[in-house]
């Protein structure tokens, strides 16, 4: 018992001795937005006027632990958040000279799974790579703020799984740091979203809450499925960094 014991020890020494971890991550920031000119006309009455288009500005943080299994082939997962503010123009307010708008924040967590095969070694610096993910979402929380002062929040409840293939390149800084550019190209996604809002109202002394569900389902396949838990918030292209301990 004695010897297996020691044995066992020694395999464990050996492999953890071997052992290749990655740690890493990414980070993506956008933002877009602008403004609209329009024109409207009532009868003999042409006004005219600008209007914000509507702004989203998208934050992700997306750590990483990956295991090389061989020199080419490597396992590990994603998990992290992000965060999403989008905010809409009212063009009726703006039209007759003043402001409107609702903004809508939320933040959601990310679990993603993935498998990377490498390939196509070039140049001592540059290795081509195909990752199959498997990505799970959820929305926790909202917060909704409008020109007035008006405020609401709610909880969305909401189970969303996706599978992509990603195609990237990855870049060898030196022995400890590389980097990766992801170019999304298939994604595989179904939703179940249930959405569930409670607006509380005071009406004779007695508070009033309004419960408000929305159940909806979708599927999607294609390039760079908007569903994508991984791609939504970072574009066609994602860059990411590693540590290789």
């Amino acid at each position: 018992m004695k010897k297996v014991l020691l044995t066992l020890a020694a395999v464990a020494f050996a492999f953890a001795a071997n052992a290749q971890f990655v740690i890493g991550g990414q980070i993506g920031f956008q933002s877009n937005g602008g403004s609209l000119h329009n024109t409207s006309v009532l009868g003999t009455t042409t006004t005219e006027y600008e209007i914000p288009s509507t702004k989203t500005t998208d934050f992700t943080f997306l750590p990483k632990v990956g295991y090389n299994l061989a020199d080419n082939m490597q396992v590990g997962a994603n998990l992290g958040f992000t965060t999403t503010t989008t905010t809409n123009f009212s063009a009726p307010a703006y039209m007759a000279g003043k402001e409107d708008w609702t903004k809508v924040s939320q933040t959601s967590w990310v679990f993603a799974p993935y498998f990377r095969y490498g390939f196509g070694e070039f140049c001592g610096k540059f290795t081509a790579f195909v990752e199959a993910q498997l990505s799970l979402a959820g929305t926790p929380h909202w917060k909704s703020t409008t020109f007035n002062g008006t405020e609401a929040e709610g909880n969305t409840k909401l189970f969303d799984l996706g599978f992509s293939i990603v195609p990237g390149l990855n870049y060898a800084i030196n022995d400890k740091f590389s980097c990766d550019l992801y170019v999304d190209l298939l994604s595989l996604n179904y939703s179940h979203r249930k959405s569930t809002t409670f607006v509380d109202a005071s009406t004779g002394g007695l508070t009033i809450t309004d419960e408000d569900v929305n159940v909806s389902n979708s599927f999607f396949l294609g390039c760079n499925a908007d569903a994508q838990s991984l791609g939504a918030h970072l574009g066609w292209f994602r860059l990411g960094f590693n540590y290789h301990l």
